[in-house]
């Protein structure tokens, strides 16, 4: 099970997650083999700071993350529009469902976390992504 839960305050973005230890998750995705056998041995933590402005979570299929970070590390800079629209492009890559994404940024000095399973849910408060099951909760 993946575990991702963001929550919104007045001036930050709060992002808890678990760490995949499930030896052998790391094959098919877009690492080194030196980097999937450190995967194997550490884990990997679920929520990634892509630039000083923008975090990236996920839950569920590591190599379909995978493919979004790589993205974003190919691009080297970004807005959050494109890493929403980046994150929905790897989500629609195949028909599985099976990664949520949460982006969470201060960018323009706007704070907010964004869920995707499917669809964007915007100016959410607080956030709860699963891959066994998804909770929203907003003011």
């Amino acid at each position: 099970m993946s575990f991702v839960y963001a929550e919104k305050s007045d001036q930050s973005i709060e992002i808890y997650c678990d760490t995949k230890i499930t030896p052998g998750t790391a094959k098919g995705a877009l690492f080194s083999p030196k980097m999937q056998q450190l995967i194997d041995r550490y884990g990997i933590v679920k929520t990634t700071i892509v630039c000083p402005e923008i975090a990236v979570s996920y839950a569920g299929n590591i190599s379909k993350a995978s493919r979004l970070f790589y993205a974003l590390y190919e691009k080297k800079s970004f807005s959050t529009e494109e890493v929403l629209k980046m994150a929905v492009d790897v989500f629609n890559s195949d028909n599985l469902n099976d990664t949520d994404f949460i982006v969470a940024s201060c960018e323009n000095d706007q704070h907010f976390p964004e869920e995707f399973h499917g669809k964007w849910n915007y100016s959410i408060q607080q956030s709860l992504v699963s891959f066994l099951y998804q909770k929203l909760n907003s003011e």
